[in-house]
């Protein structure tokens, strides 16, 4: 089902340099520097499970999905535990409807694992025309806590040399089937909060709430910025001065005063009180008055963003089945004190029953800097000193994906 293409598509590209955040595509020789894999991008083993429809067998299907998480293992004598990875994910059809229209080619997502990959097949199947007022976009993510690196480190002496990220996927696209990366971590210095992707499932058909918040305030804001832009919710909300009479950035009594003052009074279409701009001031700009009575410049709510674009465009092409390296580095970041973050796969043009395939270590040679693609989907570390030699990648650790459910799952963490 993934075929192997020697041909790695992309270029490298420079994102949010004053961080130190690069984010290769891997081209021709550009490979990852990190060799050892701590966490493991794949869902846990035996989630497969064939199911019969009038269509014949076609797997199961979720608009969201929970699976366990893979243990962290030991290696070399030494333990790297509590490092944990969790994936989540919306269909594009998410509306309530598991299997939309009874059709297999427009089902939600169904999920396989290999034992090399894990495919996700129906992951986005519409345009991705961001004029739409209510597009939708299909959407996974990966969060991934690394607090427990610190004790790892401290506790063997060890410096660490690279952390790089690593999403490897193959992704049967065509023409115009391209997706985007996003990276969501907090840093007060970039106005960056962490954040999550919308798992909200519509109740009705039609009804596609989640896949449409995703459309609009992550793959809009993707497909509109460049590389290294922040992207999310800045700002939501602001005051809104329908009533404020006065001016003084308050709707109250005050501005009922001046109301009364000028009651049938002619004026310049909405000046004074003419809060309705219909040149004279009467009931109707009492109603508006009353009706946002309360509000304040206080209501100014700018919000932080929630994410960054680290890749672009990356699939695309002609070449069905190619396999698409993106390495991002995180030392930076890690070594500036941040240590939970959430990947973002978004699309919103990805053709009916297409597989989106996360890409685990090349089976017989894992790893292999010359060859990039050896790399499979996940967190990789490389360190030196210690009071134990560093891991060899034979002796990779995984820390597997699980997958949140849709029930209590929020777009926003706040706290």
């Amino acid at each position: 089902m993934f075929a192997r293409a020697s041909r790695m598509i992309g270029t490298c590209v420079a994102a949010a340099a004053a961080i130190g955040l690069c984010v290769n595509q891997a081209a021709h020789g550009q490979a990852p520097t990190a060799t050892t894999q701590i966490v493991d991008f794949r869902v846990a083993d035996g989630v497969w499970e064939k199911g019969e429809t009038e269509f014949g067998n076609f797997g199961p299907e979720f608009e969201t999905f929970d699976i366990a998480t893979r243990p962290v293992n030991a290696f070399s004598g030494t333990e790297l535990e509590g490092l944990a990875s969790q994936f989540s994910g919306l269909s594009q059809n998410a509306d309530g409807n598991v299997q939309g229209n009874d059709r297999p080619e427009q089902a939600d997502f169904e999920v396989e694992t290999f034992f090399n990959s894990t495919s996700i097949r129906n992951f986005s199947r519409f345009g991705q025309d961001i004029s739409l007022p209510n597009g939708r976009a299909g959407t996974l993510q990966w969060n991934f806590d690394l607090t427990s690196l610190d004790t790892y480190l401290s506790n063997n002496g060890l410096n660490l040399d690279a952390l790089e990220l690593n999403m490897n996927a193959s992704y049967p696209t065509g023409q115009g089937r391209e997706y985007d990366l996003l990276l969501s971590y907090t840093s007060a210095s970039e106005g960056l909060t962490l954040t999550d992707i919308s798992t909200e499932v519509g109740t009705t058909q039609g009804s596609f709430p989640g896949s449409e918040d995703n459309f609009a305030i992550l793959l809009r804001g993707s497909r509109n910025a460049n590389l290294g832009d922040l992207i999310g919710d800045d700002p939501r909300t602001s005051f809104d001065s329908t009533g404020d009479f006065n001016n003084d950035g308050s709707v109250d009594a005050a501005d009922f005063t001046v109301w009364r003052d000028t009651l049938n009074d002619i004026v310049t279409p909405g000046t004074g009180a003419d809060a309705d701009e219909s040149g004279v001031i009467d009931l109707g700009d009492h109603q508006a008055w009353a009706a946002n009575f309360g509000a304040s410049t206080a209501d100014d709510v700018i919000e932080p963003n929630t994410h960054k674009v680290v890749a672009k465009d990356v699939g695309g092409g002609i070449f069905d089945g190619s396999q698409n390296l993106t390495t991002i580095d995180l030392l930076q970041l890690y070594n500036d004190g941040v240590r939970e973050f959430n990947l973002v796969a978004i699309t919103a043009g990805f053709g009916p029953n297409r597989v989106f395939g996360i890409q685990g270590p090349d089976f017989n040679d894992p790893n292999n800097l010359g060859v990039p693609l050896s790399f499979g989907s996940g967190v990789y570390i490389n360190t030196s000193g210690g009071v134990a030699a560093a891991p060899e990648p034979s002796t990779t650790l995984l820390a597997g994906c699980g997958v949140l459910a849709a029930t209590g799952c929020r777009r926003r963490r706040r706290g």
